[in-house]
């Protein structure tokens, strides 16, 4: 369903843009505390999940034992962190081709397509860490947890 003429021009005259997860969200130029303080936690939201997993990969490397038996539980794990890595990036990817476009219009179809991806890539990699076993399963696990419900939250925003 399109927005209709008079919301698109409401919107325009806010001064506010659609743009990607982060719909409605008012530009930077305002200087609210309100405004700067959304921007840092939408810059924040995608960093934390990928400094934990570069977190969890240093203290994999640093394991004696890094695979562990049965061994393909072990790989299991690795590929929940490596999709969960994946989904992450899918979302910084979509973030700045947002500002670089200037937002995405709702509905559109490379949004959706990134959302499905997003979320695929992240559904999967928890399906994944429960299956595996070793240092990475709990870390792959809790990411790709979060970056799942992220998802489902900013696809329900749509």
């Amino acid at each position: 369903m399109k927005p209709s003429s008079s919301s698109t021009s409401r919107s325009v005259r806010l001064g506010i843009r659609s743009c990607g997860p982060f719909n409605r969200v008012p530009p930077l130029s305002g200087t609210t505390m309100r405004s700067v303080i959304l921007h840092v936690l939408l810059f924040m939201v995608p960093l934390v999940p990928l400094g934990f997993l570069a977190w969890s990969v240093r203290r994999w490397l640093h394991a004696a034992p890094r695979i562990v038996s049965p061994a393909w539980r072990s790989y299991f794990a690795f590929a929940a962190t490596s999709l969960a890595g994946v989904s992450v990036l899918v979302w910084i990817v979509m973030g700045i081709w947002a500002q670089s476009i200037g937002g995405f219009p709702f509905y559109d179809p490379a949004l959706m397509r990134l959302y499905a991806w997003g979320f695929m890539t992240g559904f999967a990699g928890l399906v994944a860490g429960l299956v595996g076993k070793g240092k990475l399963r709990w870390p792959a696990c809790g990411v790709s947890a979060l970056m799942t419900f992220l998802w489902l939250a900013w696809m329900a925003g749509e």
